[in-house]
């Protein structure tokens, strides 16, 4: 199998497969404590009544970790101290035209205690207890992936959401692992 278009690495450990697409800056990062990882529960918006990582768009002048520290001090309370880039992930979502560029960051030190947001309520969870029936369907595929040493990238594509929903069916996914 061939890595996708988009996805600039030269040799992959593939586990799963994705599609092509054109793609926008985005950010996301999952924070550590010690074996938990610390996610937040969404309020409102896109991905409400769902647990993600700490995300969103890249504001201008800014680039993907400034982006991801800001990101996490606004929807935590948390401030970032040793912070890395670990992975990325382009996301289709059917009917868009464009796409979801996504850089995973890894959040190791930090100040302060986790709070609850006006947008989230952060909770740390244990890798056994991740709540992935409570998450989008392709985090299932690529947070393991995270959680280990070596870095990632992949891609997902979703059918177009029904009613109620933030994005549809899972219809494809490619993720890998690099060094």
């Amino acid at each position: 199998m061939s890595i996708p278009p988009g996805v600039e690495i030269k040799h992959a450990q593939v586990a799963t497969y994705g599609g092509e697409g054109e793609w926008f800056a985005y950010d996301g990062e999952l924070a550590f404590e010690n074996v938990m990882i610390l996610l937040g529960y969404k309020k409102d918006g896109f991905g409400a009544d769902n647990y993600n990582p700490f995300a969103g768009p890249i504001a201008s002048g800014e680039d993907g970790l400034d982006a991801a520290r800001r990101d996490l001090l606004q929807q935590t309370g948390l401030e970032a101290k040793h912070i890395v880039f670990h992975g990325t992930i382009r996301v289709k979502l059917e009917g868009m035209d464009q796409s979801l560029n996504c850089s995973m960051y890894k959040v190791t030190k930090w100040e302060g205690e986790p709070k609850e947001t006006d947008t989230m309520v952060p909770e740390w969870f244990a890798p056994n207890e991740i709540p992935y029936t409570k998450m989008f369907d392709d985090d299932i595929h690529w947070v393991p992936l995270f959680l280990g040493a070596k870095k990632f990238v992949g891609r997902a594509d979703f059918a177009k959401a029904g009613e109620g929903q933030h994005v549809g069916k899972l219809l494809r996914w490619w993720f890998g692992t690099y060094d």
